[in-house]
């Protein structure tokens, strides 16, 4: 998205509050005014509430957006982390595109570095055609009108306008050659066809083609290169289809509440705290219940009500005790089985693994 946010949001903001590229350049070379000033407080205004929207969006495809709405709606204090981890996300995403910008495609996105060994001469690129361009240079409709009819020597259709330079995202210079940069936006290309359609020249000056079709050799699609990457694909797909098609309705997950392992209660039974993530994957509301199968005995105690309930495609988690007499955990572990019943009549077992004393309790 580093693209399109920038390039369909960011830079839009910006030229509403100071201009095109152009206007803004001749302002900030100017003195500075209240006017100046007030544009570029708007601008960075529109741009933190941008920041800030996104940040949030971010998190939402890991916690859900019910679970977003109440820490955003309860008081800060009961939930800090949350706050800071939206300040310290909002931050970075005003940072990248505010400032950083292009720097993101060109240091940090490893998008070029694996172009650079994916293509061959046959691959489609953003490509610059120097035959019919050069040799480039300025020139006015007079004399481009002249070239036109013979009376002067016909230069390369460039006519060294830089507009393929300043509409670049990456700030590169396409009529260098092909560059690690690239990101094959093809903005280059329409830029460059509507100043030929201004000079009454042909579009194509800039295209997406080849290097040996610009240098008249024959095009080969059906090649190695292209063999394997179309065997890659299809495995992938089919990877994909297979996972999607086998996967079940329900989601879980189990893992242990951070802090002591284990609690022994007052009667001598061994207490697990266990945290379960639970993913309804179906396209209609569900609910649940948690029952433990296996060890004999043991006892499920929710940290809250149940049955829970789950919106289509909604995730919770949720906390529970479980309870075991400790002659069950011989060496001080023993594995649980629990059971997930819900209300369509499915029913998911998961294995875990409790703890307890090394040793039996004496009774």
């Amino acid at each position: 998205p580093q693209t399109v946010d920038l390039e369909f949001l960011f830079r839009p903001i910006e030229r509403f509050f100071e201009g095109a590229e152009h206007v803004r350049k001749r302002r900030d070379e100017g003195p500075q005014s209240m006017d100046r000033t007030l544009r570029r407080a708007g601008k960075w205004t529109a741009f933190t509430l941008v920041s800030v929207l996104l940040a949030h969006t971010f998190v939402s495809y890991f916690v859900g957006w019910k679970q977003l709405a109440v820490w955003m709606t309860g008081p800060p204090a009961d939930h800090w982390g949350f706050f800071v981890l939206m300040a310290a996300t909002s931050g970075l995403v005003l940072f990248n595109f505010g400032y950083f910008r292009e720097q993101m495609c060109t240091i940090a996105c490893p998008y070029a570095r694996m172009q650079s060994v994916l293509l061959d001469p046959d691959s489609l690129i953003v490509s610059y055609d120097p035959v019919r361009g050069e040799p480039r240079g300025r020139r006015s409709r007079a004399v481009l009108k002249a070239e036109t009819h013979g009376l002067l020597p016909a230069a390369g259709d460039c006519i060294d306008c830089l507009a393929c330079v300043r509409t670049c995202p990456t700030g590169i210079d396409i009529r260098e050659g092909l560059q690690m940069e690239c990101i094959a936006c093809t903005q280059c290309i329409d830029a460059c066809d509507a100043i030929m359609d201004r000079i009454g020249k042909p579009r194509g000056l800039i295209d997406y083609t080849s290097e040996n079709r610009l240098s008249g050799k024959p095009a080969r699609i059906l090649r190695p290169r292209t063999v394997l990457y179309s065997l890659l694909l299809l495995i992938s797909l089919s990877a994909f289809t297979t996972v999607v098609l086998t996967r079940q309705a329900y989601d879980v997950n189990v893992g242990r509440v951070t802090g002591e392992p284990f609690t022994v209660l007052p009667d001598g039974r061994v207490a697990n705290r266990l945290r379960l993530r639970v993913r309804n994957q179906t396209g209609e509301a569900a609910s649940f219940l948690v029952t433990a199968v296996q060890p004999a005995g043991s006892e499920v105690r929710p940290v809250g009500i149940q049955p829970v309930t789950l919106d289509p495609g909604e995730m919770t988690r949720l906390e529970v005790w479980v309870v075991l007499p400790s002659d069950h955990l011989p060496g001080g572990s023993a594995p649980v089985e629990l059971r997930l019943a819900f209300s369509d009549g499915s029913t998911r077992e998961v294995a875990y693994t409790l703890l307890g004393p090394a040793r039996p309790l004496a009774p």
